[in-house]
């Protein structure tokens, strides 16, 4: 039921069009939104120990990490840029997929859409082929279940808004 619930949210928002508030605003409630359910880090040491890093969502110890493009200093916000939004959305999807399958924090995570053909549709309305193939192919060394579970959060964060999301984490996420 609560996939349900949520897949309505998602699917009505316009995607591809960003449907919603996307205002840094809306991104910050986003975050509070996320934290009553996990602890949210922007820019911890993390950030620098890690190549490449613009966040992750870490099931297990239910943590949500952003690692700002224009970063200086570690734990310290500095101006949000598009990627960072698009990362907290992104990352937040994984906590969707998290709480979608179970709760956040138990291991148990899969994709949103576990009908092939939503999650074909959707993926397609909202990120063009080859951006895929290139998801695909950055994390060709995973599982195929994570690929997909990427592909998704790549699409997701493309085309729903912070205000979605922050409903979804509200439905999905939080009893």
């Amino acid at each position: 039921m609560k996939r349900l619930f949520t897949l309505l949210a998602l699917t009505l928002t316009g995607v591809p069009a960003l449907a919603g508030s996307n205002s840094h605003e809306a991104h910050l409630n986003l975050i509070r939104t996320a934290e009553e359910v996990v602890e949210v880090r922007v820019n911890p040491v993390d950030c620098w120990e890690m190549d490449n890093t613009y966040g992750y969502y870490w099931g297990a110890k239910k943590l949500l990490v952003i690692c700002q493009q224009n970063a200086r200093r570690a734990n310290v916000h500095t101006l949000w840029t598009e990627e960072d939004y698009d990362t907290l959305r992104h990352e937040v999807h994984h906590l969707i997929q998290d709480c979608s399958v179970g709760e956040a924090g138990d291991l148990q995570t899969g994709v949103f859409f576990d009908n092939r053909e939503d999650y074909n549709n959707f993926v397609s309305g909202a990120i063009p082929p080859n951006t895929v193939n290139n998801i695909r192919s950055a994390y060709s060394d995973k599982e195929a279940r994570d690929i997909e579970m990427e592909v998704e959060a790549f699409a997701v964060a493309s085309a729903i808004s912070a205000e979605t999301l922050a409903g979804v984490v509200t439905k999905v996420c939080t009893k």
